[in-house]
């Protein structure tokens, strides 16, 4: 009878939605936002502030009844407790499994991974395509409903730091590493080694690069698990790609980890000799909230607020010119508040699910600074933005996140900053690095793009640079190939169908163009 039940439930929801749809109900980010950010006067007016009561039309853990996955998603349950039991018995076994998994090269790994994608997705657009749809709205990809319905079960088993890096090592197994010239760079931390990958012609004296922030709450995250996602997008811009090693608690804290991006970015321009003008960073997560730290310290020719962050740590870098832009995929800017900013949302999130809040809450809390009196030092969103290069936010807005970039939006407008924040609805956190396998995150991918050319100089597209396309998609085959500008204070939340449909026609022009360049060379 329950699974009669929570089977007929998507179906109930999106006829609701429909109506909600045929009466005019606007469907605008700004109406979608007021279910995540109330307003001060409704508060005052006495009306719920429960995140959960403002979810309207939405569907969490799969559409099945709270008193079913309670027991097994809330701390200290019962059916939590005995799923973490049998999870410790049978560890060693998952443990050596993964260090299996390590040592099978890419092209293995990838190719198991698209037979077995390639299935999961049939099932889901074939088969059962209504009851398969348990994601948070119908309004999703069939392909989002898929890895919702995949990543939803790891909620139920305990998160350990090792089967978080793990996971993250393996983030760009679905867009292979290809590129062959590459240089690596040893930091001023002894035994961290960044990545330098070689894509633009090797004529160009000065080379545009992006310089790329790993995530994983501090936590986890590495080069290789991010390496194939960079170079895709390195190759989409026509610039060369520098990726930050960086050490991660609870080992280390977050002010090492910020020391070592701040000297990532001072070899880029002291050694490398990039302009500043020619370099956009890319923040993934913590990444994001590191690429914003470090962009307000450059800026101070006073070193004492640098001393202040990095204590005893030495070299003390120096300060730094702005780059021409950065790009926050759902920046963490505020990790000294986790449970406060993540826990209702964490039910809807495929990736933060709440076996990830518990984990981050308990590790990072007391490893964010050498003196946790001085947490705010770490803390960008507590500190003036006034200065800081154009900025480009983009998240969910179901996500953990999007309160906390909410915020920061609103910061940086505040204080003159030049921010765009691009949003899209019901998808998860990070979820931009899917373009692989969501439609959602190929368009996503491709306003990112256009954004960075906005930037103008040498990231504006000239006639010997070549389109900016999205990776090989299994989702679908959308090509990233806009060249529209976004740019400016603006908040944006567009129709995916409209988007994909675009870019399908810029696809088309484009291999047009390709064609008739072909025979004239």
């Amino acid at each position: 009878q329950v699974f009669i039940l929570t089977c007929s439930r998507p179906a109930r929801v999106q006829i609701m939605n429909t109506q909600k749809r045929q009466t005019g109900q606007p469907n605008s980010i700004a109406q979608r936002q007021h279910s995540l950010v109330m307003n001060k006067g409704k508060q005052q007016r006495g009306q719920p502030n429960s995140i959960v009561q403002r979810q309207h039309g939405l569907v969490k853990n799969m559409g099945l009844p709270d008193w079913v996955t309670q027991p097994f998603l809330t701390k200290g349950g019962y059916g939590r407790l005995a799923v973490a039991v049998v999870f410790r018995s049978v560890y060693p076994v998952v443990y050596l499994l993964t260090l299996v998994i390590r040592k099978l090269p890419w092209q293995v790994k990838h190719s198991i991974l698209e037979r077995l994608w390639r299935m999961w997705r049939w099932l889901h657009r074939d088969v059962l395509p209504y009851s398969c749809r348990r994601g948070a709205s119908p309004d999703l990809s069939v392909e989002a409903h898929a890895l919702h319905n995949l990543f939803w079960f790891s909620r139920l088993f305990p998160m350990n730091v090792h089967m978080m890096r793990f996971s993250l090592s393996n983030l760009s197994v679905g867009e292979l590493p290809q590129e062959r010239s590459m240089t690596w760079v040893d930091s001023v931390t002894p035994g961290l080694r960044s990545l330098y990958i070689n894509i633009c012609p090797f004529t160009e004296e000065h080379p545009k690069v992006l310089f790329w922030a790993f995530g994983g709450a501090y936590l986890s995250g590495d080069i290789d698990g991010n390496r194939g996602i960079a170079e895709g997008y390195g190759r989409s811009l026509g610039c060369d790609v520098f990726l930050v090693d960086m050490r991660l608690c609870p080992e280390n804290t977050v002010q090492d980890a910020l020391f070592d991006l701040y000297h990532g970015y001072a070899w880029l321009i002291n050694v490398k000799k990039v302009l500043p003008q020619n370099i956009i960073m890319y923040g993934i997560s913590s990444g994001g909230g590191s690429v914003l730290r470090m962009l307000q310290l450059c800026q101070k020719n006073d070193s004492t607020e640098r001393k202040e962050m990095f204590g005893e740590r030495t070299p003390l870098p120096p300060a730094l010119p702005q780059p021409a832009g950065a790009v926050l995929i759902a920046p963490f800017v505020d990790a000294s508040n986790v449970e406060e900013n993540m826990a209702e949302l964490s039910q809807y999130d495929w990736i933060v699910s709440q076996s990830v809040l518990e984990l981050v809450n308990d590790d990072l809390k007391s490893k964010m600074v050498d003196d946790i009196s001085k947490v705010d030092q770490a803390i960008a969103l507590v500190h003036d933005m006034t200065g800081i290069c154009p900025i480009l936010v983009s998240t969910s807005e179901h996500e953990c996140l999007i309160a906390e970039n909410t915020k920061l939006v609103d910061k940086l407008a505040g204080d003159g900053v030049d921010v765009t924040f691009s949003t899209r609805p019901y998808l998860c956190h990070i979820y931009q690095l899917l373009a692989r396998y969501l439609p959602e995150a190929a368009s996503e991918r491709q306003k990112i793009c256009n954004w960075i050319r906005a930037r103008g100089g040498v990231w504006a597209r000239s006639s010997g640079t070549a389109p900016c396309s999205s990776p090989p998609q299994l989702a679908s085959e959308v090509v990233d190939c806009s060249t529209g500008p976004h740019s400016g204070a603006s908040s944006e939340s567009t129709s995916d169908a409209d988007e994909i449909s675009q870019l399908n026609n810029a696809q088309a022009l484009t291999c047009n163009d390709s064609l008739h360049v072909a025979l004239e060379s």
